[in-house]
This record gives structure tokens, C-alpha cells and sequence, in this order.
């Protein structure tokens, strides 16, 4: 069995805020990874399709309250969504970021469009293409909440991090900080001083 990861997060930009109110759930965008241990997911954002690093910087913009799913796959469902995945990757010029996408999944007016999506209605898809995901909601009807709530999408759990990306941030800047001080301190050797001033004296 291979470990999948849906990333859910909250944004504080009037849109985001819009999106989570709307949605139910607060969550205002989704992503996936086939390999969450490298921190890379995918998704649809305002520059299109898009490869994303949570982990890399902290946006202004992000709130607190990321929700990582890590999933149970076997290897040809981890397969087959590393094949559609890759798919996207090939073409990602070509698409772009559907805010008509999130009016129809919350109309619940099914839309498809062919180079264009809502970050919910691209995760859902390559899920359901990988045989991963089974619900009762339509990729084109799919809000981010929505792939949380084992009501509407089934698979299978292996683990719940709340807070993922804000406590990794956190741990990161602190592992940082403490090698920085490490490194000011190693820069100094014992004794070190007292040979430069004895060096200076002779010197002299």
C-alpha cells in the first residue's frame, strides 16, 4: 500500500473567504499529492494548473486550519493517478483556473470545461479516475469540503494531520533558527580568542 495526500486550506483574501462561507467547511482550496512526504501537491489556482509547495514559504494570505488526509492506495491506483496527474503537467499551459467552475459547483449546475478548473472539480477527477475516490458527487459538483466528507466521497483513512502545514512551518523555522545559533556559536572556537589577543601582544 502507497500513501496518497489531499491538502485542504483556508485563505483570508475576500475570494478565499467567499469560497470557504460558500463551500461549507471553511476550506477554501484543495490539492493532492501522490508523494506527500515531498511536500509537491497539485491543483487549480488563480495562475492555473499548478504545482504547489505549502511547505516552501508561508502566504500572508493563508490561515490557520490546513487539514492533511493521508490515504490508503494500492500501486496501480498510485499508478494511474501519477498517470493523470502527468497528463495536466504535459498541457499545463494550456489551462486555467475556473471561478465559473466554483459558481457551478455551487449552483449544482454540472459544467465542464475542457482546460479549465476549480481546484475541487481537478482533485476529484484524477481520484475518481485512479479508482481511489467512490461518492455520490459528480467531479463537476464537487466543492473542497466535500472530499472531507466521507458522506459524499469514500476511501480509505489512513491518517488525519489537523494543522499540518502550520506546524511544519513552525518546526521548520525553529530547526532553522537553532542551527543558525549553532553555527554563530561553532564559528568561535575555545580558545580561539585568547590566541588572537596573545598573537596581537607579540606583535607588538
Amino acid at each position: 500500500m502507497q500513501e496518497v495526500g489531499l491538502l485542504f486550506t483556508r485563505y483570508s483574501d475576500i475570494y478565499g473567504r467567499i469560497v470557504g462561507l460558500l463551500t461549507g467547511g471553511g476550506f477554501s482550496h484543495v490539492s493532492v499529492s501522490p508523494n506527500p512526504d515531498s511536500g509537491v501537491f497539485y491543483s487549480f489556482n488563480i495562475k492555473g494548473f499548478a504545482e504547489e509547495h505549502p511547505l516552501a514559504r508561508s502566504p500572508r494570505k493563508r490561515l490557520a486550519g490546513s487539514l492533511l488526509l493521508l490515504l490508503e492506495v494500492d500501486a496501480g491506483s498510485h499508478e494511474r493517478l501519477g498517470r493523470a496527474i502527468d497528463r495536466y503537467l504535459e498541457d499545463r499551459t494550456r489551462f486555467s483556473y475556473s471561478r465559473i467552475g466554483f459558481v457551478s459547483c455551487v449552483a449544482g449546475i454540472p459544467l465542464r470545461r475542457r482546460h479549465a478548473r476549480f481546484c475541487s472539480q481537478f482533485v476529484a477527477e484524477v481520484l475518481k479516475e485512479a479508482g481511489i475516490a467512490k461518492g455520490t458527487v459528480s467531479p463537476e459538483l464537487c466543492l473542497p469540503a466535500q472530499l472531507a466528507d466521507p458522506e459524499c466521497f469514500r476511501f480509505a483513512i489512513s491518517e488525519s494531520r489537523e494543522n499540518w502545514v502550520e506546524t511544519a512551518l513552525v518546526e521548520r523555522d525553529a530547526s532553522a533558527s537553532f542551527h543558525s545559533k549553532g553555527r554563530g556559536r561553532a564559528a568561535r572556537q575555545p580558545g580561539e580568542a585568547g590566541a588572537r589577543r596573545e598573537g596581537q601582544e607579540d606583535a607588538r
